[in-house]
């Protein structure tokens, strides 16, 4: 058997037209795509991307220009009034003694 296997590799090895012989047309079927878990594919799938890659760049921009503009409230700069001292009529609670 081995020595079969070396014949036949030695025939392959000095002709390489013979090689030719071996090498099968691969079927292309690329007119039939269809994309992972996609049986309906969209011809103009290309242009659609393209829209949710404009539009996800345009979000962005807009994120990073509000962290430029706003960064203090990013960092907590602003001064929160304090809870404790507002009193009941600035908060509209009606008094206790009102029945």
């Amino acid at each position: 058997m081995a020595n079969v296997v070396l014949r036949r590799l030695n025939q392959l090895v000095t002709k390489r037209s013979s090689l030719q012989t071996y090498i099968k047309p691969v079927r292309r079927s690329s007119s039939n795509y269809q994309g992972y878990r996609e049986p309906n594919y969209e011809p103009n799938r290309p242009f659609i991307q393209r829209l949710y890659h404009f539009n996800a760049a345009i979000m962005w921009c807009y994120i990073f220009w509000c962290f430029r503009h706003n960064w203090r409230e990013l960092i907590g700069e602003k001064i929160w009034p304090q809870r404790s001292l507002w009193t009941d009529e600035e908060l509209g609670v009606p008094s206790d003694e009102y029945d």
